[in-house]
């Protein structure tokens, strides 16, 4: 009966310790509308931006790496991967690991991209030289994103095909759904992004 009662007490001390526990908010914790403010703020952005470049999903390995496996310059597999295999044998499936890997970082990209240019023109601090370089910058690497999507999950050998990829020209919510973009309309989207003053 002791043990129980223990046990029972044991119980309700850990309990209500355990509400103030899961209560806490970290200080890392700041909403997208307030991450973006100051000069300073722009400035760890844009370098933000250019990181998502260097995932090892994105330009910091795989990207170069699968497009040379699937060319006939470079061969890959041999190693008991069975995603890395089937990039080499030309059979890849659909549920291969490094592609989708591929694909949510170079989305990844596009969305900081987004977030960046949505908050630049309320950006407190910043010269009006910065704030345009800034915007070119983030224009650009956007634009290159769409890009490499188009080519690796598009038919962008044919600007007539309805097979391009979704636009995302802007900061999306969870509930947008965006709609596949012909190659003709992805195209026009990335020229018109780079030739923006």
């Amino acid at each position: 009966m002791k043990i129980k009662s223990t046990i029972a007490l044991f119980t309700v001390i850990l309990g209500l310790s355990s509400c103030n526990f899961l209560d806490q908010v970290s200080p890392n914790d700041i909403s997208t509308s307030d991450a973006i403010k100051t000069a300073a703020d722009a400035e760890a952005a844009l370098l933000g931006v250019y990181n998502t470049l260097q995932q090892g999903a994105y330009y910091g390995g795989q990207f170069p790496l699968m497009g040379e496996g699937l060319s006939d310059n470079a061969t890959t597999g041999g190693y008991s991967y069975l995603s890395l295999d089937q990039i080499g044998n030309k059979q890849v499936t659909p549920a291969n690991a490094l592609v989708q890997d591929l694909y949510i970082s170079m989305y990844r990209t596009i969305v900081n991209c987004n977030h960046l240019l949505q908050a630049l023109p309320e950006v407190t601090g910043l010269e009006d030289q910065r704030r345009q370089e800034i915007d070119a910058q983030t224009r650009a690497i956007r634009a290159m994103a769409h890009f490499d999507i188009l080519r690796y999950f598009g038919e962008h050998w044919d600007t007539g095909s309805a097979y391009g990829m979704p636009v995302i020209a802007e900061v999306q919510g969870i509930s947008d759904i965006t709609v596949r973009a012909t190659v003709g309309e992805r195209y026009t989207y990335i020229v018109d992004a780079l030739e923006t003053e």
